[in-house]
């Protein structure tokens, strides 16, 4: 059995058809890179992906900025349960647009008011899971210009919001996934 991923990527699984790991090899994707660092040691540990249940999520989210003299900062937030430094996000609600469900998760998370400016590429894909649920997620950033609020009222969910600069964001984040999301708001804002 092999999982989908995203458009074009497969799981790297050892019980994968020769047909479609060659179907994968063909086709990589940046996506795929890190999903073929997945190792399974067991029979057991197969059997439990194949019978578990899977459902899909979507997230939107920002980074968020600020001019300071020269220099952008950008907002990020330290997770209180994970105690990892993250971006602004969270799922999509019934009826709400990608982009409704950013401003609104970047005023619930940390507190400010944001405009979006531009959708910062492809939405990030990834699966974890919780519960013993397969979590296929999809979160779509976009590049925010701070309107106005103060990080001092965040959520509670987070442990502590601060403004720093790109550089420095980059460096703290949690997950490669959102380094590489600052990485594409750096350039857009040096286009500016």
């Amino acid at each position: 059995m092999c999982v989908r991923f995203a458009p074009g990527a497969l799981f790297d699984l050892p019980f994968c058809s020769p047909e479609l790991v060659e179907e994968r090899r063909r086709v990589p994707t940046k996506d795929t890179e890190e999903i073929f660092n997945l190792r399974i040691y067991n029979f057991q540990t197969i059997r439990s992906i194949e019978n578990m249940e899977n459902k899909n999520e979507t997230s939107a989210g920002g980074v968020v900025f600020r001019k300071k003299g020269k220099n952008y900062e950008v907002l990020i937030s330290k997770h209180s349960g994970y105690h990892k430094w993250v971006l602004p996000k969270g799922l999509v609600e019934q009826g709400e647009t990608h982009e409704q469900t950013a401003v609104r998760e970047v005023k619930e998370e940390v507190g400010v008011e944001a405009r979006i400016i531009k959708p910062l590429g492809e939405p990030e894909s990834y699966i974890y899971t919780l519960n013993g649920v397969r979590i296929f997620k999809k979160v779509y950033y976009f590049l925010m210009e701070y309107v106005g609020g103060s990080e001092q009222e965040h959520d509670f969910e987070m442990e502590d919001v601060v403004w720093v600069s790109i550089d420095e964001a980059i460096e703290r984040m949690g997950f490669e996934g959102a380094k590489n999301v600052l990485k594409q708001a750096k350039k857009e804002l040096e286009k500016e």
